[in-house]
């Protein structure tokens, strides 16, 4: 028994669907076996590479991720899509609103980063619960 050429082989395997690959490998295998036998192995490998390229169509090729996968992706796709010509059509709301987002991270990094300072006082000391802080609130007097 001869091989039919293996990059056709690979190839058919790669693009074919898993349920219908067995059945139509099947077919080809024997087709080529007769062809051998009738027409001669170069010339049985040439239609075998043929008849491969002929079989890609899109009943047959496998799916690339599951409908599920590529519903989503192209829903975000037109959400971006969507957002873009909202965003150009109103540009003093755009610019508005992005001025205030970035006002607003900006107050949070601000007081996220006083909190981590203020939590991380002395904390690379020895004996940290023994550690305690007094603070002084001093008044300015009066000149009388």
């Amino acid at each position: 028994m001869k091989t039919p050429p293996k990059a056709a082989l690979y190839f058919f395997r790669w693009f074919c669907h898993p349920d219908l690959r067995t059945p139509i490998e099947g077919d080809l295998m024997e087709l080529y076996d007769e062809r051998i036998a009738s027409i001669g192995k170069s010339r049985a490998d040439f239609k075998f590479i043929l008849d491969v390229f002929f079989l890609i169509r899109k009943d047959i090729i496998r799916p690339t991720g599951g409908t599920y996968r590529l519903n989503i992706y192209g829903m975000i796709k037109n959400y971006f899509k969507t957002t873009g010509r909202v965003l150009l059509k109103h540009k003093l709301i755009t610019t508005t609103s992005l001025i205030s987002l970035i006002i607003g991270v900006l107050c949070f990094q601000l007081i996220n980063s006083w909190v981590q300072n203020e939590l991380s006082t002395n904390q690379f000391h020895q004996n940290i619960d023994r550690i305690y802080a007094i603070q002084i609130r001093a008044t300015p007097q009066a000149d009388n």
